[in-house]
């Protein structure tokens, strides 16, 4: 397989696909692009001017995370946004973005930490530093689609340092939720009844430490994250067989994984960052990519740009949605040549 890629665009980060319409991130704003060209901006109603001048730059939009963190497109026409601070839904796919909730200091979810389920109900999973574990952890899901939210379920203190995703799988019509960051803290968790009640399927080690996951008929896949506090320990993709419950790891990784994503034809896709840690193989954020989920090649990589890893890790993202588009989008973020920026392409045997 060979990538080719076809569009780079600078200074925009894509966030969301449907195949047709595209949600990016473009300094303060979120820019909607449709299939015919048409472009729409949408401005945080509640931003204040100081966050609007600031988000203009990247060093400073960068260094305190301000700008669109993440955004999810609806079946009802509206957006789910996240900025710094606070959950914002759209009025209609041309309005303003209103806040719906505000976050408590210091939380952000992660990128795959927001859901929105085919019924319209959304969930957010609680991402802190949390360094002392002295913090309750919460998921939070939307009262009446995503108007408002409350939490409903809670890790005390010390249980968990953060929740890395919330992710809806529609084969078993069940929500995942992933947890890190220690090996203690690391679990695999699904429920059946909107998150009322959780089972714990895996825990206790950085083979369950995951951003994300990818669904198939039979299997489940993620790749670890096993982050530069993990001294040597590698990051391998890993593959779980839905009925047995057995892992295998598949293919080591050069450094801990990212991100995760799927194109519409089942290609299955991970990236791998650059964080700085004694366990990380090569100084280059990867792509990998796989028809059949047994045989992985490593499509592209790009170098760390020069820029601290305090301000920006280099990452590879992948859009919500990718499962329903047949070309790939990927932002690069924090690497050489191409900082912060929004790419097309294709993949090719």
């Amino acid at each position: 397989m060979k990538l080719q890629i076809t569009r780079v665009t600078p200074n925009q980060i894509i966030l969301c696909t449907d195949g047709k319409k595209s949600l990016v991130a473009e300094a303060g704003m979120l820019v909607r692009h449709d299939q015919g060209g048409q472009t729409h901006y949408l401005q945080p109603s509640s931003s204040v001017w100081r966050e609007r001048v600031l988000s203009r730059w990247r060093l400073t939009r960068q260094a305190l995370r301000l700008g669109i963190l993440n955004a999810q497109l609806c079946d009802d026409d509206t957006i789910l946004a996240v900025a710094k601070g606070r959950i914002m839904r759209s009025v209609s796919m041309d309005g303003c973005l209103e806040t719906c909730h505000v976050l408590r200091p210091g939380m952000k979810p992660c990128f795959n930490g927001i859901a929105v389920l085919p019924s319209g109900v959304c969930f957010c999973g609680e991402y802190l530093l949390n360094h002392q574990r002295t913090q309750v952890v919460a998921l939070l899901r939307s009262k009446e689609k995503s108007h408002s939210f409350e939490r409903i379920f809670e890790f005390s203190p010390g249980r968990v340092r953060h929740i890395h995703f919330v992710q809806w799988d529609s084969y078993d019509n069940c929500l995942w939720m992933g947890t890190g960051d220690r090996d203690e803290e690391c679990l695999l968790m699904r429920t059946f009844d909107l998150g009322k009640s959780w089972e714990i399927i895996g825990q206790g080690s950085q083979l369950w430490r995951a951003t994300g996951l990818v669904f198939t008929k039979d299997c489940l896949y993620w790749a670890m994250d096993a982050g530069r506090d993990t001294g040597t320990t590698p990051s391998f993709i890993v593959r779980m067989d839905r009925n047995t419950g057995r892992t295998v790891q598949l293919v080591e990784l050069q450094g801990p994984c990212h991100s995760c994503g799927q194109l519409k034809d089942g290609t299955l896709l991970f990236s791998t960052g650059i964080e700085g840690g004694v366990n990380e193989k090569h100084t280059c954020a990867h792509i990998w990519a796989s028809r059949d989920g047994e045989h992985w090649e490593d499509l592209a990589y790009w170098q760390k740009d020069a820029w601290p890893l305090r301000i920006q890790y280099g990452i590879i993202r992948f859009p919500h949605g990718l499962e329903k588009s047949s070309v790939l989008h990927f932002t690069t973020l924090g690497l050489k040549g191409c900082a912060e920026t929004w790419h097309v392409a294709r993949i090719v045997d």
